[in-house]
Parts: structure tokens; sequence; C-alpha cells
């Protein structure tokens, strides 16, 4: 072991994150060889076998999974040094991570990332569009800084950091004849005509099925797409209804695209946008400041944002 080169852990992390050769290589924008000859160099170092060969890709075995805990752990310690050195140089390097839920992306590199960016123009920043759940894997596994997602399940891993109530609305097109109808509807009402929804990895897709089945309701989408803007065209197209966010269709209701219609459901009212990390991480400097830019600029948690005239 100690003849192990650190730097070759960033490969069998990659590995293990993508789950195969090819992709881990096309993250690293290496050749799929170069990703090869790390991983069995690291296994003679270690006297090891790391990853069984499958026909789909690669599997880790045991000896693998302490290797990636050893080496977070190692990049923990040296994010934690970075932070008191990039106090000390008042925030002119560092680099932080995020995932993010797509509906979120919009207002946050608008009102956040592109004014930080300016502001510190030498820290470096990735976001990742993810599912819910795959955001807040991402944040107790350490590989992002940052999650914001929808309605994700409270764990003792994650601390939530600013939390806004959004409503689930059925986007349709102001032509749809629930467009005409007056107050709320019921969801059953709703899903009496086609409709679409995100798959049940995603918060709200997960949902809406907890909805119907609470509801004892036939649940058969139209249509189902794991982004937003699927969802929006479909109803804008008047396909159908979209289940979606108040806050997700502003610039379609401003527009005269969509209508949001609220929903008689108390489950649908407590759709929660939320800033997670994970609970024992001591954030880079860099980090903790584009947390304080999210939880005091960034609109999503404003809650006198105007969700326009057109949600009712």
């Amino acid at each position: 072991m100690q003849n192990v080169k650190f730097d070759r852990l960033r490969y069998l992390e990659s590995v293990m994150t993508e789950g195969s050769i090819r992709k881990a290589a096309e993250k690293l924008a290496v050749p799929p060889s170069a990703v090869s000859r790390q991983i069995q160099t690291l296994e003679q170092e270690t006297g090891l076998t790391l990853f069984e060969r499958l026909a789909t890709g690669v599997a880790p075995t045991g000896a693998a999974e302490h290797l990636l805990d050893y080496y977070r752990v190692c990049m923990a310690q040296w994010e934690n040094l970075e932070h008191q050195l990039s106090a000390l140089r008042d925030l002119q390097t560092g680099s932080v991570s995020l995932a993010v839920s797509e509906g979120l992306i919009g207002p946050l590199t608008e009102e956040i990332l592109w004014h930080f960016h300016r502001r510190y123009p030498h820290v470096r920043i990735s976001v990742q569009m993810k599912a819910t759940a795959e955001i807040v894997e991402a944040v107790e596994n350490g590989a992002v800084h940052i999650g914001l997602a929808y309605s994700p399940p409270h764990t003792e891993r994650i601390r939530f950091h600013a939390n806004a109530k959004h409503h689930v609305v059925a986007a349709v097109s102001p032509r749809h004849p629930l467009a005409r109808q007056k107050g709320d509807i019921t969801f059953g009402r709703a899903i009496s005509y086609p409709f679409a929804t995100m798959p049940a990895v995603y918060g709200l897709g997960r949902l809406i099925e907890a909805v119907a089945a609470a509801e004892n309701l036939r649940f058969g989408p139209t249509f189902r797409a794991n982004t937003l803007d699927m969802l929006k065209r479909f109803a804008i197209e008047g396909l159908g209804v979209s289940f979606v966010t108040d806050f997700s269709i502003m610039d379609e209701v401003a527009a005269g695209k969509l209508i949001g219609r609220r929903i008689d459901h108390p489950m649908l009212g407590n759709q929660y946008a939320r800033v997670l990390v994970k609970a024992d991480r001591l954030l880079s400097h860099a980090a903790t400041e584009l947390l304080q830019w999210i939880e005091t600029r960034l609109s999503v948690f404003n809650p006198t944002a105007d969700l326009g005239e057109a949600i009712c």
C-alpha cells in the first residue's frame, strides 16, 4: 500500500461512479486504455482485485469500496486544508461542486452563479443536473458540496440550509378545458385527462405517484419525461396536463403560454425546494461563501416571489 500513488485513486472513483471504463474515460477526458492501465497498476500496487469485469461494465469489489472511502476521507481533509488556506487568500482560489434539480438550474445560474463568478473569477464551479435521489446520494457520499433539490427525504447524514414551499400544479394550455375552470381542481379531475409526469426517481414524480396511491386512483401517465422542459412542452402543445411546480412555470405563465391550476390535495401543497449539505462535512471557504449567497439571494427561497396571476 505504501507504493500506491494517490492520484491513481481518482481513476478508481470515476470508474466506480460511472460504472464502466468507457464512461469514466469520457468524464476524465482520457482514452479508455489510460483508465484501464491506471486500474491495473492500482491492482498490482495493492495486490487486490478491485473490479469484476462484466458484459455490461464493471462491478467494484469490497477492496475497491475501502479504497474509495480512504480516497474521499483524504479529499475531505485536503479540502479542510484548502479551506484554511483559501481564507488566508481572501477567496481568490478554491472549487465548489453542486448537484441541482432541473427546475432550480435557471434561477441558480442567472441570479447566483454568474454574479459569483464575476466576483470570484478564480473559484472553479461544477454543476450537475440530477434527480432528487441522485442529489441526496451525491451529497451524502461527499461527491458534491451543495445540493438543491425538490422534496428530498430527511436523513441523518443531510442538513437542510434553506427551504421554500412550492405548490404542485396542473399546467395546461390556455385552450385546455381546465383553464376555464374556477377555483382549485381535484387530483382525480386532473388525471382524468391525458397527463405527463416525471419518473419516480425524481421528487416530483414520486410525489404524484404517492398521491394517486393515497387516493386509490388508477395511475396511467400518457407521457413521462425526466426534464421539466418536455413536460412544459407537452402542456403548451395542448396535449394534456403536466404536473409541475408553480415556480417552474413562472415564465410560461407570464408569457400566456400556460396556466397552472392549483390542486385540492394537502400533499401537493407541500413540495419543498431545499438546500442540502452533508451533516458532518466542513465546507471549504469558497463553498461556504456560495452557500451563503444561495440562502440569501436566490429568489426560490423568497416567500414574496410573484408566481403570476394565472396560478390559481
